[in-house]
C-alpha cells in the first residue's frame, strides 16, 4: 500500500514508499489452556490464557472424544479459571474453551486439554469393614507377610 496526502486545492503529495499492514484477528482462541492444581475425583480445575481483551468465555466439557459443537456440557464464564464439578471418578474428561467475541459471534474452539479424574476412594469416615463376606473386597489387596 502506498499513502498519498492530499494537500488540498488539486494538489497531492508524492506516494509514500509501499508499505504493508495485517489487521488484527478480533476473536483470538483461547491458547495454553491446561488443568491446574490437583484432579479431585468429582471436579478439575482449568486455566487458559486470553488472547485479547475478552471478558467471556464458553467452556466446553465431555468425556474423551466428545465433539463440543454437539455435545457434552457448556457453561460461561468471566474468568480464565473454571472449575468443573459434578463429574465422575476415575473417568477421563476432555475440555475446549471458545471466547465469546460479541452476542453471535465466537472464536473456534480451543485444542483440548485432555485429564482423568481420582477413584472415588473412601468418602464415609470413619469406615468399617467387617471382611464377612468371601473373597477381598473391592480396592483392597492382600498382602501376606511372614517372620
Amino acid at each position: 500500500m502506498c499513502i498519498q496526502a492530499d494537500c488540498g486545492s488539486g494538489d497531492f503529495s508524492s506516494l509514500s514508499a509501499k508499505a504493508s499492514f495485517t489487521t488484527l484477528e478480533s476473536c483470538i482462541v483461547p491458547k495454553s489452556l491446561v488443568v491446574s492444581g490437583t484432579i479431585m475425583h468429582n471436579a478439575a480445575t482449568i486455566t487458559w490464557e486470553a488472547g485479547n481483551e475478552e471478558s467471556e468465555w464458553v467452556v466446553a466439557y465431555g468425556e474423551n472424544g466428545f465433539d463440543p459443537e454437539t455435545g457434552g456440557t457448556k457453561k460461561t464464564t468471566t474468568s480464565v479459571t473454571y472449575k468443573i464439578t459434578g463429574i465422575i471418578p476415575a473417568t477421563n474428561y476432555q475440555a475446549y474453551v471458545k471466547v465469546t467475541c460479541d452476542e453471535n459471534e465466537f472464536s473456534n474452539w480451543s485444542a483440548p486439554v485432555s485429564f482423568k479424574t481420582a477413584d472415588a476412594g473412601l468418602s464415609n469416615f470413619p469406615f468399617r469393614e467387617g471382611f464377612n463376606g468371601t473373597g477381598i473386597p473391592s480396592k483392597w489387596k492382600q498382602e501376606i507377610i511372614v517372620d
